[in-house]
């Protein structure tokens, strides 16, 4: 609201009313500024998460493509990276597919390792 205030003053040649805010509430300016500084660490936070992420599936695109697709299945069913463990099996799944070399085994396979996370992903979730 404060930043509302603020913005609407400057709109209409009222730029007094910062100073009038701050005069009369100090407390509410420093919280506003406050407020808006977490909100920018968040942004930032979520910003390089998005980043680091988008580098860890170039990487894994890059480590998948050079193997062949038995030991692309087996790094599926060791992998212990619980944030890309969906995404992995997406890459791996479209590097095998773009390959042409998916069949009924590779699919089998596939499902064996989905249904595998699915089962470990509804108890870590359960709460139980």
């Amino acid at each position: 609201m404060y930043f509302k205030c603020i913005n609407k003053g400057k709109e209409i040649g009222a730029e007094e009313i910062e100073k009038l805010l701050a005069d009369l509430s100090p407390e509410q300016v420093k919280i506003a500024f406050y407020q808006e500084s977490k909100e920018y660490v968040k942004i930032l936070n979520q910003t390089d998460y998005d980043q680091r992420s988008k580098l860890e599936e170039s990487e894994l695109k890059a480590i998948l493509s050079e193997m062949k697709e038995e030991k692309i299945i087996e790094f599926l069913k060791f992998e212990k990276n619980s944030l890309m463990r969906w995404t992995s099996i997406n890459i791996a799944w479209d590097i095998i597919g773009n390959r042409g070399e998916i069949s009924k085994d590779i699919a089998e396979e596939f499902t064996e390792i989905i249904l595998s996370r699915l089962e470990s992903y509804s108890w870590e979730n359960s709460g139980g």
